[in-house]
């Protein structure tokens, strides 16, 4: 079926998200591993996302939790915005879609504090028809509920839809709700992706 509509994630998509990795550059590979392992890969950490408790409450705990961490959290508490970066392959793919014709949607794991600030701050967010962010809803991929939402939201019909994500999870779950899928394993293979599903878009961008 044509794809009229291409809903993104954000992370590691369209926006940089590497945190574990510069943590095991800066600290080690030991540290580095138990704090990927402790911090960004807990269940709390998706707690920021769905909005039950702050980016600095998160920080503070795990502080109390593991204080013979304390100094590299407390360096890492303050870091979070730095790593939030456009990936440019992706992004300057966005307006040439918009300009081909498709709608274009969000559907993101994300807190509202850093998601507001990368929104106020990268223009290529003002082409999308609609965004759906979980600490918006309290609601996080890979739960269905927060697709469905998104479906019924902006009244779209997944097998007129493409969803592009990193995660293999939250693409599974988009899968069987009908949606046609992009796994982004590599953010540098998008644009021979879309053209594997006949996506049509100028692709001589001006600057």
């Amino acid at each position: 079926m044509m794809i009229r509509n291409i809903v993104f994630d954000v992370g590691r998509v369209l926006i940089k998200w590497y945190p574990c990795e510069y943590t095991k550059e800066v600290f080690g590979n030991e540290i580095g591993e138990e704090i990927c392992s402790k911090i960004y890969e807990s269940p709390d950490w998706t707690e920021i996302d769905r909005g039950t408790i702050t980016e600095a409450e998160f920080w503070e705990e795990k502080k109390r939790e593991f204080p013979h961490l304390e100094k590299e959290l407390e360096h890492l508490s303050h870091k979070s915005l730095d790593f939030l970066e456009p990936i440019e392959e992706t992004t300057q793919l966005i307006p040439l879609l918009k300009e081909a014709g498709y709608n274009l949607y969000i559907l993101s794991n994300f807190n509202k504090e850093n998601f507001e600030v990368i929104y106020n701050e990268y223009d290529f967010f003002k082409y999308f028809n609609g965004l759906v962010v979980s600490a918006w809803y309290h609601l996080v991929k890979p739960q269905k509920e927060i697709f469905t939402l998104l479906i019924d939201k902006f009244e779209i019909n997944p097998e007129e839809s493409l969803y592009i994500d990193d995660n293999i999870k939250n693409v599974e779950v988009a899968k069987k709700l009908g949606f046609q899928t992009i796994h982004l394993e590599d953010y540098r293979t998008l644009g021979k992706k879309l053209e594997e599903f006949g996506v049509i878009y100028n692709k001589v961008m001006e600057r």
